[in-house]
């Protein structure tokens, strides 16, 4: 039996890590929310690990849970200055945690900004939280039919996934055009690999 092929992407906070996925043949994508331990205020060195390894090893398992993905994607780690991104230094480490994990199983990981994310679904793309929130009502408007996983769930993650199919020639709801591919052009993608060739000429 041949698996069908897979896109995961999944976007990475201390306290949680939202889950999409994007299967050939399947024309929903499923989402999924991976809920980091409770810190219990113990920000020690020796448990910031624990959590952080706890955590990394239940995301493997969820994107391993259905077999292995053809590609997961990443969203882009991205650093604020310590008074406005505390967590920061801790949000690094599951991302570098999770990342070495899915490279460790043999997975090819890709790493891909929310605003170019937003730029390739909906042909403009904005940073921060006004970004988020029209990328959240592109996603809903593209698939009416995504589970919503609660306000922490970032669905952020089905476009990064969709992206990421792409990249990859599985077919979604978002129809691959040229400009999209070029939107892609800063996707971090797996060593070797290359963007598609553009779209078929539209003059015959």
């Amino acid at each position: 039996m041949v698996m069908s092929r897979s896109v995961i992407a999944l976007d990475v906070t201390v306290t949680a890590v939202s889950i999409a996925r994007v299967a050939e043949g399947e024309p929903v994508p499923s989402t999924g929310l991976i809920v980091a331990p409770p810190s219990g205020r113990d920000y020690s060195l020796s448990a910031t690990r624990a959590r952080t390894d706890h955590t990394a090893e239940m995301v493997l398992d969820a994107v391993l849970s259905r077999g292995l993905p053809t590609l997961v994607v990443m969203s882009k780690l991205t650093l604020g200055d310590m008074n406005r991104d505390p967590s920061g230094g801790r949000r690094a480490a599951l991302w570098w945690a999770i990342t070495g994990r899915l490279l460790d199983a043999g997975i090819p990981v890709a790493e891909l900004a929310t605003a170019t994310a937003q730029k390739w679904l909906c042909g403009h793309g904005a940073v921060g939280h006004r970004g988020y929130v029209a990328l959240d009502r592109a996603v809903r408007d593209t698939w009416p039919s995504v589970r919503d996983r609660g306000e922490t769930y970032r669905m952020s993650a089905v476009a990064l996934a969709a992206a990421g199919c792409a990249v990859v020639g599985i077919p979604t709801a978002v129809p691959c055009t040229d400009a999209r591919l070029k939107a892609l052009s800063p996707m971090v993608l797996p060593s070797g690999w290359r963007l598609p060739e553009t779209t078929k000429s539209e003059v015959a």
